[in-house]
């Protein structure tokens, strides 16, 4: 309201709380040709929280009933909030676009592709702040727990692994569902080898052809599809989606997550030429269909 009827003495400030500032922004047009990822990320936040404020806070809070949970568990609403962790794999697909797409873009403009720039950024921007919060939880975790089911365990075992953590494989040692202060980080940890291994199809880009770096990346996807398709099957048909044997196994790898990473990578592939060279309806076919109407 103020910023509506004080529309000259507006502040960057007051425009963070402004409705109307904000969805003018939202609706504009004259942003970047991929804003609409900003919109993908954020449903996708949105489920995934709905998921585990549902399975970590409400399904295991003393004062529900467990006929009331049962039911709950049926319902459609249920569904919806148990498939959020299908909503992981668009940030897999998010990162890697924009890998594909940034690469790309520097390709077109002639700058040199630097390999250990590549992986250096990759490491420089991430990991201090993850070991921040990795050392801070291993020295004054253990004071930040309570009640009757809170030990030590899990701090005891980040501390002998630590290299793990260091060396970005910590998703591999996460072992035991009594592990799982930490266990969130298996992203971090999956997304980056993901990003290690992407520079493979950078260099079949570089050094051959741009056809032949696609029929590479297809192939890539063919048999990371087959693979999952076949250790999945056997996984849950033994154990189920619930299972811990699941969880280590294909949840938390980069194997398991390689579809929707190479899926980013493919669709950023030909989003770069059609945004520099947009459709064009043929001439001979306009004029064909304005003389049959």
């Amino acid at each position: 309201m103020y910023a509506h009827c004080v529309p000259h003495r507006n502040s960057e400030l007051c425009k963070v709380f402004s409705l109307q500032s904000n969805l003018a922004e939202v609706f504009s047009s004259q942003k970047s040709p991929i804003s609409c990822l900003d919109g993908i990320r954020t449903i996708s936040t949105i489920l995934i929280v709905m998921l585990h404020v549902w399975r970590f806070i409400i399904l295991r809070s003393s004062h529900l009933n467990e006929y009331t949970a049962l039911e709950f568990w049926y319902s459609p609403l249920s569904n919806l909030l148990e498939h959020g962790r299908n909503a992981v794999d668009t940030f897999f697909f998010l990162s890697s676009f924009l890998v594909m797409y940034n690469f790309q873009n520097k390709t077109l403009k002639g700058q040199h592709f630097s390999l250990w720039k590549f992986y250096l950024n990759r490491y420089f921007r991430l990991f201090p702040v993850l070991l921040i919060v990795f050392l801070f939880y291993i020295t004054l975790g253990k004071f930040c727990g309570k009640g009757p089911m809170h030990d030590n365990l899990d701090v005891e075992h980040w501390r002998k692994n630590a290299w793990t953590q260091i060396v970005g494989i910590a998703n591999f040692y996460c072992l035991s569902p009594r592990v799982s202060g930490l266990v969130h980080l298996w992203y971090v940890h999956c997304d980056t080898q993901l990003y290690l291994l992407t520079p493979i199809a950078f260099l079949v880009y570089l050094k051959f052809s741009k056809k032949i770096s696609l029929v590479f990346i297809c192939i890539v996807l063919l048999v990371s599809i087959a693979s999952v398709f076949t250790g999945g099957f056997m996984i849950t048909g033994n154990y189920g989606i619930y299972a811990v044997k699941y969880w280590i196994q294909f949840y938390s790898v980069p194997y398991f997550r390689g579809n929707s990473w190479i899926m980013g990578l493919l669709c950023a592939y030909f989003f770069i030429p059609m945004k520099t060279s947009p459709l064009k309806l043929n001439k001979n076919n306009e004029h064909n269909s304005d003389h049959k109407a």
